[in-house]
């Protein structure tokens, strides 16, 4: 049953093709002037033909204006400015925060560093024999 609408359904538009085929050829082989004269007579037909039934500018009015605005003015200014830089930025004031901690830390004399290794081994040694 399937099979017979799906043979049915090609047939058909196979033969509206044609038929446009031959109307069209037929047209323009007589006289070139035809197509213009029948554009003249049926001009709101021939508008909504030759600018695609607006699909194009119905599109850009319900989907691409709406996206467009929505990612300028959601998108970017709220989510990518407070969200995304927040979060580089918050990360990139941390990172500073811990280094200026750390910088406080590493002075760069050898006995600071000496004595900070025998207390952290007297720590280990403690821990170990207690626990």
């Amino acid at each position: 049953m399937v099979l017979i609408l799906e043979w049915g359904l090609m047939a058909g538009s196979l033969g509206v093709a044609i038929i446009g085929i031959l109307i069209a050829t037929s047209l323009y082989k007589k006289s070139s002037s035809k197509p213009d004269e029948l554009a003249s007579k049926n001009k709101g037909l021939y508008a909504l033909l030759w600018n695609k039934y607006w699909v194009d500018e119905i599109y850009h009015a319900i989907i691409v204006r709406p996206t467009y605005t929505m990612s300028l003015e959601a998108l970017w200014k709220i989510f990518d400015v407070k969200v995304i830089d927040g979060v580089v930025n918050g990360s990139a004031r941390s990172i500073a925060v811990w280094a200026e901690s750390l910088r406080k830390i590493q002075t760069g004399i050898a006995q600071n560093y000496a004595l900070l290794m025998l207390l952290g081994i007297v720590c280990i040694i403690l821990w170990m024999t207690i626990a």
